[in-house]
């Protein structure tokens, strides 16, 4: 399985794979300042299921059966077609990505925080100065690749660290209903509900992520 931690206010993980394929590990991560972080919140632990490309690359219908239901289509696909027109494709293929929902979760401690992985990333290696410079960029942020055995072992770390392991099935009631209202929470909820789903359409990465990903939004 492949890994990459990626900020976006999330990471990602995901090695020997091709980016964005079946099986890959994307931690997403938030940290605490942009860009000189102290701490890397991990939001979501998204572990991919499946790749499905659009027909049109900036039009999708909701009766296409990529979409799951209203909710999704409300706020993860409407905003491509017009009158929106949201991060247009001149030549590239857009997808959506679904997770394994069995895989996937967001991780939390007793008192329901996030957990910071920096700590776990600089014993094994990963200095907080070289993933601010691999992350952050004027730009946006890029996704940082993790080996195969870190990716597994930061997954293994947070599955064992996390006292409360939600998954999408107890986030889908989270949803917002409206993109004026969300909170970071709350919109890792909505990507959570239905095994997750992220389409791949943005000029930089939605998710962030350590490789077995490591990405920042």
């Amino acid at each position: 399985v492949g890994s990459f931690v990626a900020e976006c206010s999330h990471v990602g993980v995901s090695a020997v794979l091709h980016p964005n394929e079946k099986g890959q590990v994307n931690f997403w991560i938030s940290g605490d300042t942009y860009p000189n972080f102290s701490q890397l919140l991990c939001d979501c632990i998204f572990v991919i299921d499946s790749k499905h490309f659009w027909t049109e690359r900036n039009y999708i219908d909701r009766s296409d059966p990529i979409v799951d239901n209203n909710q999704t289509f409300e706020h993860h696909y409407q905003w491509a077609n017009p009158p929106h027109n949201h991060h247009h494709y001149l030549k590239r293929r857009r997808y959506t990505l679904k997770a394994d929902s069995e895989k996937s979760f967001q991780p939390q401690d007793s008192v329901k925080n996030l957990i910071d992985i920096l700590p776990f990333l600089n014993r094994n290696g990963i200095s907080t100065d070289k993933l601010i410079n691999s992350i952050t960029s004027k730009k946006g942020s890029r996704p940082f690749k993790l080996d195969n055995d870190l990716g597994q072992k930061l997954y293994d770390f947070l599955f064992l660290k996390a006292s409360i392991k939600l998954f999408g099935r107890q986030l889908k009631n989270k949803h917002p209903n409206s993109r004026q209202k969300t909170s970071a929470n709350k919109m890792f909820a909505a990507r959570l509900a239905d095994g997750i789903t992220i389409n791949r359409c943005m000029s930089r990465p939605e998710i962030g992520g350590l490789q077995n990903q490591l990405k920042w939004n």
